[in-house]
């Protein structure tokens, strides 16, 4: 029974140390280069997912 916990503490430990040294790959954006997403036809398949806005006391919705 001890010699399989030591290999079942030793494989942790391996595989612990395996996504520890491991490098992540991290988010990014891309940099906006100023060109028009309407000419470039990145537009065509934009879609609003949801829309809200503020009211104000005299309700005018913004």
């Amino acid at each position: 029974m001890n010699k399989l916990l030591n290999i079942v503490m030793i494989a942790t430990l391996v595989v612990g140390l395996f996504f520890a040294i491991t490098p992540i790959n991290k988010a990014f954006a891309l940099s906006y280069d100023g060109s028009d997403p309407v000419s470039t036809g990145c537009a065509k398949d934009a879609v609003t997912k949801s829309y809200s806005g503020i009211v104000d006391r005299y309700d005018n919705f913004y």
